[in-house]
C-alpha cells in the first residue's frame, strides 16, 4: 500500500507548475459555481483547501497564494451575488479578508512542509561527510540504468575505488584529517566528470562511481584521466594515499546487478592485493552469455 501511496505521489510530482495553476483555477471557479447553486446555507470555504494547498504543495508558494486570493474573491463575489444579508456591508468584506488570511497561512504551511520534506529526503540519500550519494540511493541508481542497458542497449560503466593507505591517514593525522581528505578526493571527482555522472560513498574509504550511456574504452579514458586528478589531490593534502579501481563495462544485458557489483569489486581488490594504486577493468557478460570455461571478471590492468 505504502508503495503504491508513493507512485501515486511521483507521478503527481511529475505534472508541471502550469497542470497545477490550471487545474486549480478550475477547481476553484467549479467550487464558487457550486457555492452560488447552493445558496447560503451551505458552506464551501473548507473545500477551497485543496486546490491552494495543492497547488502549493507541488507548484509553490507562488501559486498558492495566487489562488488564495481567487479563492477569497470567488467566495466573496458569490456571498455578494446571493445577497447573504449582514448587518452591515463591511462584514462581509472582513469575512472574506479572513478567508483570505486563512487561505495564505494554508499555502505558507504546505508549501514549507513540502521542501522540509524534500529536504529531508534529499538527505537520506546522501552521505554526510563528502556529499556523495550513500549507498542506498547508489544502488536505486545502478538498478535503474542497468533497466535502461536491458531494454534500450545503452552501454555504461560502474567502477569500485578504494582509497590506499588511508588508514595511515586516519592514524599520523587524525580522523578529521582523514574527513578532509575524502571531501577533496569526492570535490575531484565532482569537478573532473561529467554532469550526469553518479559519485557515491559506500563506507569508510571506498566509493563507488557509475558512468551511463560509456562503453570500456571512453570509462577507460575517463578514469585514467580522474585518477592522475585523484593523485594530485591526495600529494596536495600531504599522504602518500593511492587509488585502486576496478572498473566493468556493461554494453549488453547486466543480467544480475549483484553480479556486476561482485565483479567491480573483485576487480578492486584484485588491484589492492596486487601492488594498488591502479585500474584493473572488464568487459561484462553476464552469467547466461558465459561458458564453463569463461572468465569475465579480468581483461585487463592499467598502472
Amino acid at each position: 500500500m505504502a508503495s503504491v501511496r508513493t507512485a501515486v505521489v511521483a507521478a503527481l510530482a511529475r505534472r508541471g507548475r502550469t497542470f497545477w495553476i490550471c487545474s486549480g483555477l478550475a477547481a476553484v471557479a467549479l467550487l464558487g459555481l457550486a457555492d452560488y447553486l447552493t445558496g447560503p446555507d451551505i458552506a464551501w470555504s473548507f473545500f477551497y483547501l485543496i486546490p491552494i494547498s495543492s497547488a502549493a504543495w507541488f507548484a509553490g508558494r507562488g501559486p498558492g497564494a495566487i489562488l488564495s486570493v481567487l479563492s477569497a474573491l470567488v467566495w466573496w463575489a458569490a456571498d455578494v451575488v446571493l445577497g447573504h444579508a449582514y448587518a452591515d456591508s463591511l462584514i462581509g468584506i472582513w469575512n472574506a479578508i479572513v478567508a483570505l488570511g486563512f487561505f495564505l497561512v494554508v499555502t505558507w504551511l504546505a508549501a514549507a512542509l513540502h521542501r522540509v520534506l524534500q529536504r529531508e529526503r534529499a538527505l537520506a540519500r546522501v552521505d554526510f561527510i563528502t556529499g556523495a550519494l550513500n549507498p542506498r540511493a547508489f544502488s536505486e541508481a545502478l538498478q535503474a540504468e542497468a533497466e535502461r542497458c536491458r531494454r534500450d542497449r545503452r552501454p555504461f560503466s560502474l567502477v569500485y575505488m578504494d582509497v590506499d593507505n588511508f588508514k595511515a591517514v586516519n592514524d599520523v593525522f587524525g580522523h578529521t584529517a582523514g574527513d578532509e581528505l575524502l571531501q577533496r578526493i569526492a570535490e575531484t571527482m565532482r569537478r573532473e566528470l561529467r554532469g550526469g555522472d553518479i559519485i557515491a560513498r559506500l563506507g569508510g574509504d571506498e566509493f563507488a562511481i557509475l558512468l551511463p550511456e560509456t562503453p570500456s574504452a571512453t570509462a577507460m579514458e575517463i578514469m585514467g584521466r580522474l585518477r592522475g586528478s585523484l593523485l594530485r589531490t591526495t600529494r596536495e593534502h600531504g599522504s602518500s594515499a593511492t587509488l585502486s579501481m576496478g572498473l566493468v563495462a556493461c554494453e549488453r544485458d547486466p543480467g544480475e546487478v549483484d553480479d556486476l557489483i561482485r565483479c567491480a569489486d573483485d576487480l578492486m581488490y584484485h588491484v589492492k592485493e596486487h601492488g594498488k594504486n591502479g585500474i584493473r577493468w572488464a568487459q561484462w557478460r553476464a552469467k547466461t552469455e558465459q561458458s564453463a570455461d569463461d572468465d569475465p571478471h579480468l581483461a585487463g590492468t592499467r598502472n
